[in-house]
């Protein structure tokens, strides 16, 4: 099998359906894994009956919520032993893939770059903005710590800088990131993670694609600086595109001031353990 796809999925089902029909749509012997992350609405367990006769459909549920990195590295995991692919799809359930031709360009675009990693165009059909390439290269240690100490500066006043906190996060989520260079192919960026390829040259080196695991946040830096530090190919391309439909997971829990919380209390643990994997290389 060539192409296995990994779905995270966290109670947005129809989002998760959607994917999953946009998938086949491409490829309708590809090996998905849809892993459940514990959602406490009972649709893991909807979409294990949904999918229950498709033999190339595989649902993982997970007792607990894991997070994003540990999450899909079972998921991954699951997929290397099930089918051996060569190209792990990493996506948001609510991710779609409009394009036919998706895993034709991919492997073109294997054969010419020989990539690790591979990012498509990501667009976000809520707020019309490019979300891909995020910058050029990863987060810089003194960047790192400025990101570290501004959030645990605002996390430990909140009651003051909530209402500040929650413009910012408003405005990121209309806006997420400046992008002016998505129509360029380009090596050495930092990929938004919504949506990554990962070639077997990668998957082949590291036991996980997602090493050291962070609950959420920070993935992408990780993988970006491994990349960079081992002389791996991480390629953004505009050739191919997918359609962040974003809503989902991240924005369910209608308590903004929980949601904000819990957002920067992640961004400060993933980003600490980012420091450590580049103190290492130092």
């Amino acid at each position: 099998m060539e192409f296995a796809y990994i779905v995270l999925h966290y109670k947005a089902i129809d989002d998760t359906v959607k994917c999953i029909e946009s998938i086949s749509k491409i490829d309708d012997e590809a090996g998905i894994v849809i892993i459940d992350n514990a959602s406490p609405d009972g649709s893991g367990r909807v979409l294990l009956d949904k999918y229950a006769s498709k033999k190339n459909i595989q649902v993982i549920m997970n007792e607990e919520n894991e997070g994003f990195s540990r999450a899909n590295n079972i998921a991954c995991l699951y997929a290397q032993k099930e089918w051996d692919p060569d190209y792990y799809v990493v996506a948001n359930n609510d991710i779609a893939f409009p394009e036919q031709d998706f895993e034709d360009i991919v492997k073109a675009l294997y054969e010419q770059h020989h990539f690790a990693i591979l990012g498509p165009d990501i667009i976000n059909t809520r707020a019309n903005v490019h979300q891909s390439p995020r910058q050029a290269g990863a987060p810089t240690l003194f960047r790192s710590y400025i990101t570290v100490a501004l959030n645990e500066i605002c996390y430990g006043l909140f009651p003051v800088t909530y209402p500040l906190l929650k413009r910012w996060f408003t405005k990121l989520r209309e806006n997420p990131v400046d992008v002016s260079c998505w129509d360029k192919e380009q090596t050495g960026v930092l990929l938004s993670g919504s949506c990554v390829i990962f070639s077997r040259d990668y998957m082949t080196i590291r036991e996980k694609p997602f090493d050291p695991e962070t609950f959420f946040f920070s993935e992408e830096a990780i993988f970006t600086n491994w990349c960079l530090k081992n002389n791996k190919t991480i390629l953004y391309s505009p050739e191919i595109r997918v359609m962040h439909n974003e809503s989902a997971s991240t924005y369910l829990d209608k308590d903004a001031r929980n949601r904000i919380r819990f957002q920067m209390h992640n961004i400060i643990d993933s980003t600490k353990i980012y420091i450590k994997e580049l103190k290492k290389d130092r």
